[in-house]
């Protein structure tokens, strides 16, 4: 997998924002609310259409250029660059919040010794799986 992939997304104006899109990448779609939001949203969107990409084992098509882009009336390009490698570090560090069930007695004699549940969970996991 290489780091850092560009795309041109194709963007129009609509009566309540923007659509865009990606030539070339079947499902990468978007819209964002005004102009000001064209470029982040388009940025967002094809970093998750990637990592999904990734995720599910399919290989990332190269790239359209822009000569192979039919922009219509009204369109316009903008090319968006990813690092998947930033991507991927985000997405696999993210904090996911877990309901869990201990006895209530544990529970007291934890908070009395002030200890940091979501810590104590990582380090037991951690541990119990033999990753750093």
């Amino acid at each position: 997998m290489k780091n850092i992939y560009s795309f041109y997304a194709v963007f129009d104006e609509e009566e309540k924002g923007y659509n865009i899109w990606f030539p070339g990448l079947e499902g990468c779609f978007s819209c964002a609310h005004d102009i000001n939001e064209v470029a982040s949203t388009a940025q967002e969107v094809l970093e998750l259409y990637l990592y999904g990409l990734l995720e599910d084992g399919i290989d990332i098509p190269e790239p359209l250029h822009l000569n192979q882009i039919e922009v219509g009336k009204g369109e316009t390009t903008l090319l968006v660059t990813v690092n998947l490698k930033l991507v991927v570090e985000q997405m696999e560090n993210q904090k996911i919040k877990k309901n869990l069930t201990i006895p209530a007695w544990l529970n007291t004699m934890a908070e009395k010794e002030n200890i940091n549940f979501s810590q104590t969970l990582q380090e037991a996991l951690k541990e119990k799986l033999n990753v750093g």
